[in-house]
């Protein structure tokens, strides 16, 4: 056996070892020692292989597998296999947002051995391990040596915080492929070291500081995108009980939430706040980030429901011990707390527009729902509440990738999670849909996904018309440079990459396609002021 395919073959059983239960692998010749492994994994079913032809779809289609399993209470690594140069560049918009929304991607990149760097060698970058600088770590491997596989899956699990992407850059000699003597591969079926986000001191004394600010007078709650890692029946659901809680659509905590929380902070001001308790990444609206600059803030973190129970137990047993006020926390019957959410509890609106109703709709309809980043968000943050479970990715709250990663969070099914039953239905604008348009192209005889693509095609990006380039005296520059009308439907997109078509013209339609939960791009068009 030669060298190559031998430390390939030990990097995927070492992968699978500790976790991996997911592989996404793009077509490439010094990447070869590696796809045979993965490969045979595959074939064995002791691994699940994914192929993907555009490296930048493969990186979200790994994301939203993360995702997907973490949102089912699996969490576990996701491998993404390249081959050497610009292959491993493309999936730096995947690696940034499995980073900044922690999530644990394995890059697998292939390299050519070091002597041939700064030489000008084909499809050589002279370093590699760099070039993806939002990875948690990157392992550059001499051509030979063993890979610190364990080492590179515990800090991807976030076994020395939180958890996030990592590189495993490795140096591939010729011979690439394995001789015809390797077959067959018997490879034995081992129970897996399951990996799991461990707190740090830090994180258990910022979760005793924001109990203790939970318990003053003045004190309110902002609740962002937590990345899956809330629960809808965790230790800070309990936490907020008797706060005004402000909390974005996507959070598994928005039934907390005061209605349209936006728009209550914006009319209503915030004279009595004194503290803010924030949970998760806060990024949609402007009233929230101006309160945030303006009062004290304290941080819980993101990952305190995946805390052993010891742990949790020593925070509140320090926060108790430095506030008085025993193990339970927070009392949420104070006077004071009591007339502080009253004063933010606002009203649901009671008319929707064309849009809003549109996205409630959908939500009102589905298990789960992914929404985009742009306007469909926004649309959500309006609708009463559904009970559908939301997906997002709001770590950097880019428009890319989306269907990529909604096809990844749907094939991460496969558990006892009623809400993974139905399809995925993917909610998004059409310039977000024409930046992963290459999404929609899957591998021959795979199996139609089940998502329900829905594209809001108002014809260009009509969310900055809401921004400051809306103004009456840049409107000469706003179509062209802003808006970027495109004067696309995607019936011909939708039907050239196999996938069905239907356009929704009427209310009546897209009850009828939510209602028969069949895969497919479903296009709603709609005009800029609606």
């Amino acid at each position: 056996m030669n060298i190559s395919t031998a430390t390939a073959r030990e990097i995927a059983r070492e992968c699978v070892r500790f976790g991996m239960k997911h592989v996404v692998v793009c077509p490439g010749s010094r990447s070869a020692p590696l796809t045979y492994a993965f490969a045979e994994l595959d074939r064995q079913g002791i691994i699940t292989a994914h192929v993907r032809i555009d490296e930048r779809s493969a990186g979200f289609l790994a994301l939203g597998l993360a995702k997907g399993l973490r949102a089912q209470l699996v969490p576990g690594p996701v491998g993404v296999v390249t081959t050497s140069g610009t292959a491993v560049l493309n999936l730096g918009p995947a690696i940034a947002e499995a980073a900044y929304s922690h999530v644990p991607i394995v890059a697998l990149t292939a390299d050519r051995p070091a002597r041939l760097r700064a030489t000008g060698a084909n499809q050589t970058l002279d370093d590699q391990s760099r070039v993806l600088p939002e990875v948690l770590a990157a392992y550059d491997v001499p051509a030979g040596e063993p890979a610190p596989v364990a080492e590179a899956l515990a800090v991807a699990m976030g076994e020395t915080g939180l958890p996030g992407p990592v590189q495993l850059n490795v140096q591939f000699d010729v011979p690439l492929v394995p001789e015809a003597s390797d077959f067959p591969w018997d490879v034995p079926r081992e129970r897996p070291t399951i990996l799991h986000a461990q707190p740090r001191e830090q994180d258990i004394q910022a979760l005793a500081d924001a109990l203790d600010a939970l318990k003053k007078p003045g004190t309110v709650a902002v609740v962002g995108d937590c990345s899956g890692f809330d629960d809808s029946h965790g230790v800070v659901r309990g936490m907020l009980a008797g706060v005004p809680v402000f909390a974005e659509p996507t959070s598994a905590l928005i039934d907390l939430s005061v209605p349209v929380p936006h728009r209550v902070l914006e009319t209503r001001g915030w004279d009595d706040v004194t503290t803010v308790v924030q949970y998760g990444k806060v990024t949609l609206f402007r009233p929230t980030a101006k309160l945030l600059a303006q009062r004290q803030v304290f941080t819980i973190p993101i990952n305190v429901e995946w805390w052993p129970d010891e742990a949790r137990e020593r925070a509140r047993a320090l926060s108790a011990e430095r506030s008085g006020t025993g193990a339970d926390g927070a009392d949420g019957s104070t006077e004071a707390g009591h007339e502080l959410r009253l004063k933010f509890w606002g009203n649901q609106p009671t008319e929707l527009s064309v849009a809003e109703s549109i996205v409630s709709t959908i939500a009102a309809g589905s298990s789960h729902m992914l929404v985009g980043s742009s306007n469909a968000v926004r649309y959500l943050a309006n609708v009463p509440l559904t009970g559908c479970l939301m997906h997002a990715s709001r770590g950097l709250a880019g428009i890319d990738g989306l269907i990529s990663t909604g096809i990844g969070i749907a094939k991460a099914g496969q558990s006892q999670h009623p809400q993974f039953f139905d399809p995925l239905a993917i909610v998004i604008g059409d310039v977000t849909a024409l930046h992963d348009i290459g999404g929609l192209l899957l591998e021959v005889g795979e199996n139609l996904p089940p998502v329900q693509i829905y594209i809001l095609n108002d014809d260009g990006g009509s969310i900055f018309a809401g921004l400051e380039h809306g103004q009456d005296h840049l409107a000469p520059y706003f179509d062209r440079f802003f808006a970027t009308r495109h004067g696309r439907n995607f019936d011909h997109l939708a039907t050239a990459y196999g996938w069905p078509y239907r356009y929704i013209n009427t209310m009546s339609d897209l009850q009828a396609a939510v209602d028969g939960k069949q895969p497919g791009v479903y296009e709603v068009v709609l005009t800029p002021d609606q």
